[in-house]
């Protein structure tokens, strides 16, 4: 009972920080606060300690399988995000852009922490539904595999968040410039440089753990004495989004960085990949 309160008291105390810290980030935005947005940077890092925490209590209290529940993968991307966002801060230079890259992943998440208390259940009690089966032995030994693709996947969308949110202000930038729109927006956002600087390292990371994630989870899928075509609708979503990026990079170490129609294509990789990703969350083979 004492680790559960404990789990749960981790839990609030995160998601207040993270609150706090939107309100801050907010802020920063609206005034162009550089204190304001230290303090949205302090609180986001209270945040995610609590949140590490609290998941970290968790994995270390239940079995291998709650490893692979919806709350657990919302909640290692909404940590990797925020990392991710503190690191591209500090090396781009950013200031009054937090709400922008944090809020997405904190509504998923609130939602999800939401949809479970709706069910009644504490984080660690949602499990996979096919975690007893006639092959828990074979499962057992290869667990690890299974890890390492899991946290790949969502190190790979988080990377991809951020490269959504930079392909999003990417287009709102270029669009003032090219309409000589000298307004509230243009005062705050970055330089095209910047941005496609950004999207693109961004990018290449979620790429590089996408293909990662999909080389461990085939092994995993081989290991399971499953065949190739056996693999699910939701899966080949993957591999049409794999085959998306490929082609940004082809273009983009072929004919340089044309911008706008990258910008483009993240979007519509991204939004594909996502799709596919929390469709198969609680309920993917492998």
């Amino acid at each position: 009972m004492l680790t559960e309160q404990g789990h749960s008291f981790l839990l609030i105390m995160a998601i207040g920080f993270y609150l706090v810290t939107n309100a801050c980030y907010l802020r920063s935005f609206l005034i162009r606060c550089t204190r304001v947005d230290s303090l949205g940077n302090s609180m986001l890092i209270l945040g995610v300690l609590c949140h590490a925490l609290d998941l970290g209590l968790h994995l270390a209290s239940s079995d291998q399988y709650s490893l692979y529940n919806r709350m657990v993968m919302v909640s290692f991307m909404m940590i990797f995000v925020a990392v991710g966002y503190l690191l591209i801060q500090q090396k781009f230079k950013l200031n009054h852009l937090g709400i922008f890259y944090i809020l997405p992943g904190f509504i998923l998440f609130v939602a999800a922490f939401a949809q479970q208390l709706t069910a009644g259940f504490h984080i660690s009690q949602v499990l996979v539904d096919n975690r007893v089966s006639s092959n828990d032995i074979t499962v057992g030994s290869l667990h690890w595999i299974r890890n390492i693709h899991s946290v790949l996947s969502v190190l790979a969308i988080s990377f991809f968040n951020l490269s959504f949110v930079n392909s999003i202000l990417y287009l709102m930038m270029e669009s003032r410039l090219k309409r000589k729109l000298w307004d509230f927006w243009f005062e705050r956002l970055p330089s095209l440089n910047t941005l496609e600087e950004m999207g693109h390292q961004s990018t290449l990371l979620g790429f590089l753990c996408l293909t990662l994630s999909i080389l461990s989870g085939a092994m995993y899928h081989h290991r399971m004495g499953q065949t190739f075509l056996s693999v699910g609708p939701r899966e080949w979503m993957i591999f049409i989004a794999w085959f998306a990026y490929l082609i940004y990079f082809h273009i983009r170490f072929s004919l340089g960085a044309l911008g706008k129609r990258l910008a483009y294509i993240a979007i519509a990789c991204y939004v594909l990949q996502i799709v596919a990703i929390v469709s198969m969350i609680g309920i993917h083979k492998f």
